[in-house]
């Protein structure tokens, strides 16, 4: 659903610790390392999607 982007890992070099980058519909993700995951969503219904294909509690989540 959301391929990931063509950006370098940051930190560069950075074999323990990266940062990626996702874009979906109507959706961009950051993932640090799987320590957190952050989303943005372009609409509601893009940030909707993500909620309920990544289980978890989500902060400021008011559904």
């Amino acid at each position: 659903m959301c391929p990931a982007l063509p950006f370098p890992a940051y930190p560069a070099g950075g074999e323990d610790y990266a940062t990626r980058w996702f874009l979906g519909p109507d959706v961009l993700l950051r993932d640090d390392d799987g320590m957190a995951i952050l989303a943005r969503g372009r609409t509601e219904d893009g940030l909707e999607r993500v909620r309920h294909l990544i289980p978890g509690d989500w902060l400021n989540d008011c559904r």
